[in-house]
């Protein structure tokens, strides 16, 4: 059986696509950080498995061993005397740090740049065939319409830190991993939200879950302005929400087949939601004035668009610059309707447990 190496397990996509590895009873070596690492990643399945309609699942311990890594260290701080190894194996590495801030560039580009050459060496040393790189949708920055399934330019304009070093992130996994004699894949899952099978959140709080969050930061306020304050997004613009059921299926289809080596593809669906149908959806459930979207530069702000605009930064450039990914695999639609149960799911979640805190994308 192929051994599965997975880094960034604990995460919102990894922890639920080691969950569907142990379903189908294979063998995982998980690479976790920080102190007493299976606890945390026991932990973080029994959420994601909480959030599917299939349930958690028991992880038979010789089927899943998990050891202490880190991104920063040579080889990802891991003896390679230490761990499983069976030669010819599947390295799946989502680690990344999603910080997007220019004053975070240093350590955004040494865990998802330098970390994933030193995943690749690592990879490399256990005699893995395939390293499978997942990265973003949206390595492509502020370009619009068609995007391409291949590298983007380095140049290209980013909308923030974390694009820009995903994108440094692919052009290395393709130079390293070929140095290695390594296939590689890199996949690229547009806005992911949880499974098809519940639309829960899936435990996520990021993305489209992060944006709900921040907003209903200003409900008070918004509730007291009394109009709909204006946001500025591309309302027609059509949104590229996944489920994260269907990003790992074609994550496992993509990892396994034989063809897929030296392969860029979009993990990605066809959503007929638009910004301003989302906004509507967000404000609906929150229970607030609707909010505007608008691609006109504000004439006149008021101080809480103003406000708003800044603290919706990172969110509002996903409502702008209209794309259409390109896909080679078969498309799965995302309708409106979707969209609506998710957000409305995921506000009754955090209502109910106040202790949730928002993430970025």
């Amino acid at each position: 059986m192929t051994e599965n190496y997975v880094t960034g397990a604990t995460g919102f996509l990894g922890s639920h696509l080691v969950l569907q590895l142990l379903r189908q009873q294979e063998t995982v070596v998980a690479l976790v950080r920080g102190e007493d690492p299976r606890a945390r990643l026991l932990s973080a399945l029994a959420k994601a498995g909480s959030y599917s309609a299939s349930g958690p699942v028991a992880a038979d311990p010789a089927n899943l061993e998990v050891i202490t890594g880190n991104l920063r260290l040579p080889n990802c701080g891991v003896d390679i005397r230490d761990i499983r190894r069976a030669p010819g194996g599947i390295f799946w590495h989502l680690a990344a740090n999603l910080r997007y801030m220019e004053r975070n560039r240093a350590d955004v580009f040494a865990d998802n740049v330098d970390g994933a050459r030193e995943a690749i060496r690592l990879a490399s040393s256990l005699g893995c065939r395939r390293f499978v790189h997942v990265s973003t949708a949206f390595t492509c920055g502020r370009q619009i319409g068609h995007i391409r399934e291949q590298l983007h330019g380095l140049d290209a304009v980013f909308n923030n830190v974390y694009e820009e070093s995903k994108c440094h992130a692919e052009h290395l996994v393709v130079k390293e991993a070929e140095a290695a004699g390594m296939e590689w894949v890199i996949a690229r899952p547009s806005i992911v939200i949880g499974p098809s099978t519940t639309w829960s959140s899936g435990g996520s709080n990021s993305g489209l879950y992060g944006f709900v969050h921040r907003l209903r930061s200003f409900n008070t306020m918004l509730r007291n302005y009394g109009p709909g304050a204006r946001l500025k997004c591309a309302g027609s613009m059509p949104m590229n929400f996944v489920a994260v059921d269907w990003v790992v299926r074609d994550l496992l289809i993509l990892g396994k087949d034989p063809e897929s080596r030296a392969t860029i593809r979009h993990l990605t669906s066809d959503s007929s939601a638009t910004a301003q149908e989302t906004l509507d959806y967000v404000t609906t459930s929150l229970d607030i004035p609707a909010m505007i979207a608008t691609e006109e530069e504000y004439s006149r702000p008021t101080f809480l668009e103003t406000m708003i605009s800044r603290q919706m930064e990172f969110y509002g450039n996903y409502f702008r610059y209209p794309k259409i990914f390109e896909r080679s695999a078969p498309r799965q639609p995302i309708e409106t309707h979707h969209v609506q149960q998710a957000v409305k799911n995921f506000v009754a979640e955090i209502e109910s447990d106040r202790t949730r805190k928002a993430a970025i994308w």
